[in-house]
């Protein structure tokens, strides 16, 4: 066998090596943050800033602003900073 087909199998291997690692550690992490993505959800804001005290104050005042830079919620779609309407 010649050293260029003895190169050309070492970096097959080489490179199949580095597929089968990725494919096993990506299952890996799948399997491990898979509970993470069931626990966020999206914040409706649509429907919550309506029924929200604050919602005379500007997007860019506070509370608002606070609430608005947080997009999704731990096992709930409600704003973080939203309170009732009394």
């Amino acid at each position: 066998m010649t050293i260029l087909a003895q190169s050309v199998f070492i970096i097959f291997g080489i490179a199949v090596g580095i597929i089968i690692g990725f494919l096993i550690c990506s299952s890996i992490y799948k399997e491990v943050y898979k509970d993470l993505d069931d626990i966020y959800m999206e914040v409706d804001f649509e429907t919550y800033c309506k029924t929200c005290k604050h919602s005379d104050t500007a997007e860019n005042k506070d509370p608002c602003c606070e609430c608005l830079d947080y997009g999704y919620n731990a096992e709930s779609q409600k704003p973080m900073e939203w309170e009732e309407k009394k």
